[in-house]
């Protein structure tokens, strides 16, 4: 072989090796962000399967406060407000007087 044929046949060599050291650095640039990232998976895994055991679990709190005697009659609910003014005549007492309030001009 001639110089022309060993030189080529270096730079290929050199070519070569140079592109697998770039792809191994690049993938042990990349290990610990993938490491990380499966340290948060499994992080956030045990999280919850321990939150589903503790739901599992009869919790052993106080039972809520019994209502004083009495208190059969469950609280009275009003009905929304609709913006109508029947509804609001209806709910006003009989006493008021019925004039309307001045309006601004």
């Amino acid at each position: 072989m001639d110089g022309t044929g060993i030189t080529i046949d270096i730079l290929t060599v050199a070519g070569v090796v140079t592109a697998l050291l770039i792809t191994v650095k690049s993938i042990f640039d990349l290990l610990p962000d993938v490491f990380g990232s499966f340290g948060r998976a499994l992080e956030a895994w045990r999280k919850m399967r321990k939150a589903d055991v503790e739901s599992t679990e009869p919790e052993d709190g106080p039972e809520p406060p019994t209502p004083p005697a009495g208190a059969d009659e469950p609280p009275q609910v009003l009905p929304p407000h609709t913006g109508d003014r029947r509804s609001r005549r209806a709910e006003e007492p009989e006493d008021q007087n019925d004039e309307e309030p001045p309006m601004a001009a």
